[in-house]
Formats: C-alpha cells, sequence, structure tokens
C-alpha cells in the first residue's frame, strides 16, 4: 500500500464466491463518493470455492489469505497490517451496510479509539437477515 488512505475497509471471507461481486461493488461505490483515499482488503479465510481467487481478480483490492481457524484470526490477519486512521470490519454478506460507517465519525471525534455497531443496540435494523443466522445468534449469544 503505497500512500496511507484514511480509511482501510477489511472484509472476511468464507466461501463466500457469490456474496464478493455485490460486496465489493457495494463498498467501491460508496468510497468513490469519498473525498478521502481508501482501500479495500479482503481476508480468505481458507475458501474452497474459488473466493479467494475472484479476490484476488480485482483491481485495487488487496488480498490476505489465513489457514481456517477463526474469524477472529481472520480478522487479526486483515487488521493488523492496516496502517490508516480507520479501520472498517466488515463480513461478506454486509450485514451492516458500508454506509453506516459515516455514523461512527462523531465516536471517533469524540475520543473513542474503538466504536462497535450491534445489531443487538436498541433500534438497530436487520437487514436480509436469514432466520438461521438469527436463530444461530440467540444461541451463541447465550454460550
Amino acid at each position: 500500500m503505497a500512500a496511507t488512505p484514511f480509511l482501510s475497509v477489511v472484509i472476511t471471507t468464507y466461501n463466500d464466491i457469490h456474496r464478493l461481486p455485490t460486496t465489493v461493488a457495494t463498498i467501491s461505490a460508496s468510497l468513490v463518493q469519498q473525498s478521502f483515499p481508501a482501500v479495500i482488503i479482503v481476508v480468505d479465510d481458507s475458501s474452497t470455492d474459488g473466493t479467494a481467487g475472484l479476490a484476488a481478480s480485482y483491481a485495487g483490492v488487496y488480498m490476505l489469505r489465513c489457514k481456517h481457524r477463526s474469524k477472529g484470526v481472520a480478522v487479526r490477519v486483515g487488521a493488523l497490517p492496516v496502517r490508516s486512521e480507520d479501520v472498517l470490519l466488515c463480513d461478506a454478506d454486509l450485514a451492516t451496510p458500508i454506509e453506516e460507517w459515516e455514523q461512527q465519525g462523531p465516536h471517533f471525534s469524540a475520543g473513542f479509539d474503538v466504536v462497535i455497531r450491534s445489531r443487538e443496540r436498541i433500534g438497530a435494523q436487520r437487514y436480509n437477515e436469514p432466520f438461521h443466522r438469527y436463530l444461530m445468534g440467540r444461541i451463541f449469544k447465550t454460550c
């Protein structure tokens, strides 16, 4: 990464070959409208469906690969090399729309180092979440 970007968008993926084109296009379209430099980093968690090859084919998108151990490892692999002012971590399903990032600015300006958005916060909306994902989230939240 030649110039230091203001924002790095780190997308963690695992067998997301069908989601990735829409995700990258949506994030790219949003970033083009911004007045600051930004990069997209895709972290492939050892997908077996060709996700890594697809991610590597995008011009201007950095692709990193890690062994399939856990989501936390994929996040770490993507976030540690980043040198930008802000880092946005997201999944390939864009469960939180990219436009939500702009709402974080006031929190960082107020001095917070980390801002975490949750689907469980008061007023949060769920976008196209399959019922099985919702159910699994409730089950694993209680563990």
